[in-house]
């Protein structure tokens, strides 16, 4: 059977070809969407879903697909995207990174979810009490992954979402498996899509650029879709940084004492599996708003072979991620965006220590210092010692030297893995993760 498995990313997309006989990746690939929506109040993040499918294709048609059995997408858990069924006019995807729904506004909602700007539902009522003549134009809404699954299969009113995405959504409710949205009317709360389990084949795909026919998975999260890259009984946890950040391991026990940890959230996964995560907003994109800060500077530029920084940084990018110091005399002491597990007040990145001859280097060194200071708050290695982990698969950047030596720094005893350790061309990432995930529900 050939896999493809699609990771929406908040600033790329990723696609794997898995064939699960020969249990070996056939094709993987990647390319920036840059579907970011510029100019637009401070606060907002949004981006254009028809930019993000149309990234998708052209990945796709790159390469040849001989023979497809199973799609399954996966990608960015909690933001919300609006679309008409009959129309078809979509709005834009309000993301994760969005910071519209303030505290007072969030606590105005008295409900009894924990909900966090950023969030669909959180999104949802925001957009209900400021702009509800904009929600009049649409019938459905879901993740952005949902409504690419729509777009394969050509059917935008029968709308499914994982339980693994609904419970990051916002106001799920576990035991009736439902949402849950007093502060909404009626009408708008149908617009809400069906509920199903991580195993359930919403459709197939018709008039795309994919072989029609094939059976499409509901989408699931990027999260759940990285831990899928090992058999999903391995001991172990995971560091995952991309834009955002995450520590997490897989358990059978969703009644462990951890739940006066308030920075650690329960997550669906598959089968009797169950995922605890220490979530971070700020990861990669931390790295990202500082070198945004020195173009708008335009300091230290004449340092770098390219000027032009705005238009290429990769160059850059690879020489600050492959740093191999482990000091910085930079301390950061708070990150560009505001923490959701964090209840004092949030006035930017904060830093010390900088001098007259600081380098990017130190500055990264800092900022990388504090993206794993804040994950081990949340999961020390004392914990996941307790817990019977020890070992640590990185994900992402966490596995680029700039981060990786700050880990190493937190957790000493705990083995660190990597993705060349692993067969068969195998990788540690949600596309791939996508693909490969079904082996979990065989299994």
């Amino acid at each position: 059977m050939i896999v493809l498995g699609i990771d929406i990313g908040t600033s790329s997309i990723k696609i794997c070809l898995y064939d699960t006989a020969k249990e070996c990746i056939i094709h993987s690939s990647s390319k920036n969407h840059d579907a970011h929506i510029k100019g637009l109040n401070p606060h907002y993040h949004e981006q254009e879903p028809k930019t993000i499918l149309e990234c998708l294709f052209t990945l796709i048609n790159e390469i040849q697909i001989p023979s497809l059995d199973l799609i399954r997408i996966a990608g960015q858990m909690h933001g919300i995207v609006f679309w008409n069924s009959s129309t078809l006019k979509v709005s834009t995807l309000i993301t994760w990174m969005d910071q519209r729904c303030d505290k007072n506004f969030l606590e105005s909602l008295n409900t009894p979810y924990n909900l966090s700007t950023g969030y669909g539902c959180a999104t949802l009522a925001w957009l209900y009490k400021h702009k509800r003549d904009l929600l009049s134009d649409f019938t459905n809404c879901g993740t952005v992954m949902d409504y690419i699954v729509c777009c394969l299969s050509q059917n935008f009113s029968n709308v499914f979402m994982s339980d693994q995405n609904a419970k990051s959504f916002g106001c799920y409710n576990d035991k009736y498996e439902c949402f849950e949205l007093p502060f909404l009317c009626p009408s708008l709360q149908n617009m809400m899509p069906a509920i199903v389990k991580s195993d359930y084949i919403v459709g197939t795909t018709l008039n795309t650029n994919i072989i029609d026919g094939v059976n499409i998975m509901v989408s699931i999260g990027d999260l759940q879709a990285s831990l899928s890259v090992i058999p999903i009984d391995t001991k172990a946890a995971f560091i995952s940084i991309g834009t955002s950040a995450q520590i997490s391991f897989l358990s059978t026990n969703s009644v462990l004492n951890l739940g006066q940890r308030r920075c650690l959230i329960l997550n669906h996964f598959i089968n009797s599996y169950k995922c605890w995560t220490g979530a971070a907003i700020n990861g990669g994109n931390s790295l990202s708003s500082f070198i945004n800060m020195i173009v708008n500077l335009n300091g230290q530029v004449s340092r770098i072979p390219n000027n032009n920084l705005n238009d290429d940084t990769s160059q850059l990018w690879g020489q600050l991620l492959d740093c191999n110091k482990d000091k910085s005399s930079v301390t950061c002491d708070s990150l560009f965006l505001p923490e959701r597990i964090l209840d004092n007040c949030h006035d930017g990145a904060s830093f010390r220590g900088i001098k007259e001859d600081t380098t990017l280097q130190e500055i990264f060194i800092g900022i990388a210092s504090k993206v794993v200071l804040q994950l081990n708050d949340m999961m020390s290695e004392q914990f996941l010692l307790e817990m019977g982990i020890n070992k640590v698969y990185l994900v992402g950047k966490a596995a680029r030297p700039l981060f990786m030596i700050q880990i190493r720094k937190c957790y000493p005893n705990i083995e660190l893995i990597t993705e060349d350790t692993l067969k068969n061309n195998i990788k540690f990432d949600a596309a791939c993760g996508a693909a490969l995930f079904d082996k979990n529900i065989i299994i």
